[in-house]
């Protein structure tokens, strides 16, 4: 199996798997990067502001959404789950992108589907901020990734802004093979760019794009969207008695903060990985019970929402029997996984999965509050290409 190679955000050249995107109403469409242009669209919806031409999210040269997005009465987006991408192909030299934000975001940009050698923090407020320059004049893509999670704020994306001279180009839509995977700040990538357990959380030590689902997604040349929030949980936030938002609540809402539903109305994934339960065992849950049932709820609902497809119950890399002491945490999630799995299967569910991912050890280092590094991501996405490929067909 090819190897995953571990590297930080300077260096990265892997492409971006593009992904289908999700609204609510009004639905924006889905695109890849591909050279021809859409006939379905109406005419591009594009405007003259200070010399330079912008872009908005609607016509037939609307930028690509990746992952969950809801759009704005403007023409923009609002965004705010790990991953959520948008990219404009155009032909001219230079990009900026008009955008509102908490000013704790960070993004990566990739020019032509290869990531720049650095990240992007927009300040607090509306600004525009200058994307690439000094690019030959010809046709481009850039793309705008979001590495940080929901809880970091939520953003808007009012368009691109290329100069008077260049030109948007149209995409079509993705035939790529969708994986969808539903998590907590494992999959969102906290602290996966810290240099070890003693750090805190913070923005800056946050890489989706390195987390074992976007490495995974790139390997198999699939879209993926991200359905993440760390401390939340099945039944229980990390303990928390105030926070009833479990992650099951969110999966239903097009943006984590806002209540308005998700209509489910895109492309379904061909497969989606659950990977839930570390918050449940959190040593201020006083009672680990529910968390069978809950789970089992959940797997109903993903079900139903996704009827065909491949759905994994992954055992992430997080839990052991020694913490919370004395209370068997791994053996009492994985006795509920394998409990759910087996009798979704005997009720004829032959799509239905149980995935278990080796322990994080020392020996791969850990990033932030004992947060899988780097190199345990790069390890369970190979574990995860391995089971999409055998089991989903990819």
């Amino acid at each position: 199996m090819k190897q995953f190679v571990v590297l930080s955000a300077v260096f990265l050249t892997a492409a971006l798997g593009t992904l289908g995107c999700r609204t609510n109403a009004p639905t924006l469409p889905n695109h890849d990067l591909a050279t021809e242009s859409s006939t379905l669209a109406p005419a591009a919806a594009e405007s003259v502001r200070d010399g330079g031409l912008v872009v908005s999210f609607t016509g037939k040269n609307a930028p690509l959404v990746t992952g969950r997005a809801a759009a704005t009465e403007e023409g923009g987006i609002r965004i705010a789950w790990s991953g959520t991408a948008a990219t404009l192909k155009f032909h001219g030299s230079e990009a900026s992108v008009d955008i509102t934000d908490t000013g704790n975001n960070h993004y990566l940009v990739l020019v032509d589907e290869k990531p720049l050698g650095k990240k992007i923090r927009p300040a607090a407020g509306r600004s525009t901020v200058s994307l690439v320059t000094g690019l030959e004049p010809k046709e481009h893509t850039v793309t705008l990734y979001k590495l940080t999670e929901p809880l970091v704020g939520t953003a808007t994306i009012h368009g691109f802004v290329l100069s008077a001279s260049a030109r948007p180009l149209a995409l079509v839509p993705s035939k790529r093979k969708r994986i969808e995977i539903l998590g907590d700040s494992i999959s969102a990538g906290y602290g996966n760019e810290g240099d070890n357990e003693t750090c805190g959380f913070s923005p800056e030590t946050e890489n989706h794009f390195l987390t074992y689902g976007a490495l995974a997604a790139r390997e198999l040349e699939a879209d993926l969207t991200t359905i993440a929030w760390s401390g939340k949980g099945v039944f229980s936030n990390r303990g928390s008695t105030t926070d009833k938002e479990t992650l099951p609540v969110l999966f239903t809402r097009t943006l984590p903060a806002e209540t308005d539903p998700y209509d489910f109305s895109a492309p379904a994934p061909d497969a989606v990985v659950i990977n839930l339960g570390t918050n449940d065992f959190a040593p201020e849950v006083p009672d680990f019970t529910p968390f069978e049932s809950s789970y089992d709820a959940f797997v109903e609902v993903v079900r139903q929402k996704y009827p065909d497809a491949h759905l994994f119950v992954m055992l992430g890399p997080q839990l052991t029997d020694g913490y919370p002491e004395g209370r068997q945490a791994y053996t009492k999630a994985r006795s509920a996984q394998t409990n759910i799995v087996k009798r979704h299967t005997r009720a004829g569910d032959s799509k239905l999965f149980f995935l278990e991912v080796e322990r994080a050890t020392s020996q791969e280092g850990f990033g932030c509050d004992y947060h899988p590094s780097l190199k345990t991501h790069a390890r369970i996405a190979e574990t995860l290409v391995q089971a999409l490929r055998e089991k989903a067909g990819f």
